[in-house]
């Protein structure tokens, strides 16, 4: 993915440093654009300030698609959200997770899709016993993993995706998506 960064300066003068460690000074008035090619997912679903239903304790899991195009060579997915206003993320085009606590990693193998909770949390084979995460899938490019939520409705949260090697880790010199934030909302409201 090439990433295009413009920047324009209406008063006084800033210094732009770019993926390479380049400074370049801009000054009033003046534009500076760099293009760098950066190794990224890209998500698709939600968009953006969309929304996901909540799915009630007890009651019959809504499937909502979560969906990202694929990064060649990524043996796995690491989803890391945010819930705002509290917890932003501070760092766009991460390089690593801000909130351990706050992942699910999703790796393919022989056995199935393997995933873990958090940083510290146990690997489970998908399967009926992992209620939030109903299915993933790859296939021509496209992940989508089918979740219900059991969180407050009103609730805005940021969602972003790394992609991991096959021992589970970041990819090398790659990013985190950009980071899309989507609210819960009860079935029947909203769109």
């Amino acid at each position: 993915m090439t990433v295009t960064t413009v920047v324009n300066v209406e008063t006084g003068r800033c210094e732009v440093i770019d993926k390479q460690g380049n400074i370049n000074q801009v000054n009033e008035g003046e534009q500076h654009t760099s293009r760098d090619l950066v190794p990224k997912v890209s998500l698709a679903l939600p968009e953006h300030l969309g929304h996901l239903k909540r799915t009630a304790g007890g009651a019959t899991r809504f499937k909502n698609p979560v969906v990202w195009m694929t990064l060649p060579g990524a043996a796995g997915y690491l989803i890391e959200w945010a819930i705002l206003p509290t917890q932003p993320f501070s760092t766009a085009n991460a390089r690593g997770v801000e909130r351990p606590a706050n992942t699910l990693r999703l790796l393919n193998g022989p056995g199935g899709t393997t995933v873990r909770l958090g940083e510290t949390g146990a690997s489970a084979v998908l399967g009926p016993e992992l209620n939030e995460i109903i299915s993933f899938s790859v296939s021509g490019g496209i992940a989508q993993m089918d979740v219900a939520i059991d969180a407050p409705s009103g609730v805005p949260l940021l969602w972003r995706v790394f992609p991991l090697d096959a021992s589970g880790n970041t990819m090398p010199d790659t990013e985190a998506s950009d980071a899309r934030m989507f609210t819960i909302e009860e079935e029947g409201e909203g769109r």
